[in-house]
């Protein structure tokens, strides 16, 4: 019994370590860009671990407005999937694109009067849920497949009248369709987190952060039993980078940092752009730029990272040279 026992438990093991390794062999990261000094121009690629550019898949010209544009950290991918969409925007109408890992065009979705911003993706059914940023209203909206829009939660009454949620502020996916939103402070003000359920329409929490202001968002989301949300967030502060769990108290918990290497501005503080949930080698990968590049400008370069949520872990870290706005991947 013991020994036929051990025989299948090597068995069940071969056949998961061989799923695994397929998975990571078709596994692909995508990312996203748009061209220098032409911010209409937008290139989908498929790039290697360093983020060097590996194969074109898409080449997308904007042009519902002369200032429309791509929008940071909004490019997401169904994990094991066929599809990833990003986000554009001209400041007064928003536009959801939809497209095929081979890169044809599947739809483009108008939103008017808004602006939207941090797609956190629903994988099962491809629902992008979305924060709509109105004149004087906060919105969060889901956006199906088929383009049809809802409403699923008014947050305007936990937002003052400079409050605003930040690019990188809402998670990417959530066990359970929880949703986290950040509401950034005015200038000397904490921000706060909406913990949420997009599927119940319900407000579960609000709490106040103690320490940092995230700059951008993680959690979670493989929907593997225990079903257990870990919220996380990455702090950069100058030219260090911590990335950690951010507790129900609000405190944070550094677990992952790294220092970002000179040359290094103070008065062109550095900004994340793609940070990326549980990349297949990590337990996250982000990039980060001055703040006063933007996709589409001039020339410029950034820094990644990745690493994994351990007490005392240091950051893996490389230079970038392209504007990477967001990064996806479709082996989760």
């Amino acid at each position: 019994g013991t020994s036929r026992s051990s025989k299948m438990a090597v068995r069940y093991l071969t056949v998961v370590i061989v799923a695994f390794l397929a998975l990571s062999a078709s596994a692909k990261w995508y990312g996203i860009t748009a061209g220098i000094e032409e911010p209409q121009h937008v290139d989908v690629f498929t790039m290697l671990k360093n983020t060097s550019l590996d194969t074109l898949v898409a080449r997308i010209e904007l042009n519902h407005s002369r200032s429309e544009r791509l929008t940071i950290d909004t490019f997401r991918c169904e994990p094991y999937g066929t599809y990833c969409m990003f986000l554009t925007t001209d400041d007064t109408d928003s536009w959801l694109y939809n497209l095929t890992t081979d890169g044809d065009l599947l739809s483009i979705k108008t939103v008017r009067n808004a602006t939207l911003r941090n797609i956190n993706l629903y994988k099962y059914t491809g629902t992008a849920i979305v924060v709509a940023l109105g004149v004087d209203s906060t919105k969060l909206i889901a956006i199906d497949q088929g383009g049809v829009v809802s409403e699923l939660l008014d947050l305007t009454k936990y937002f003052g009248p400079r409050d605003t949620v930040p690019i990188g502020g809402t998670t990417q996916c959530g066990n359970n369709n929880d949703v986290w939103v950040t509401v950034r402070g005015t200038i000397g003000e904490p921000d706060k987190i909406i913990y949420l359920n997009a599927i119940d329409r319900k407000v579960k929490s609000v709490f106040t952060l103690q320490n940092y202001q995230m700059t951008s968002m993680w959690t979670q989301c493989n929907n593997h039993p225990p079903i257990v949300n870990h919220l996380a967030g990455l702090v950069v502060n100058g030219s260090d980078l911590m990335m950690g769990f951010v507790n129900t108290d609000g405190s944070f918990s550094a677990l992952s940092k790294g220092t970002i290497p000179p040359p290094f501005s103070p008065s062109d503080p550095l900004v994340a752009t793609g940070l990326l949930s549980q990349p297949i080698f990590a337990d996250f990968f982000l990039t980060v730029y001055p703040e006063s590049a933007q996709p589409g400008g001039p020339a410029t370069r950034g820094y990644y990272a990745y690493g994994r949520f351990r007490s005392g872990n240091t950051m893996q870290e490389g230079v970038i040279d392209h504007y990477l706005a967001g990064a996806s991947e479709t082996g989760l």
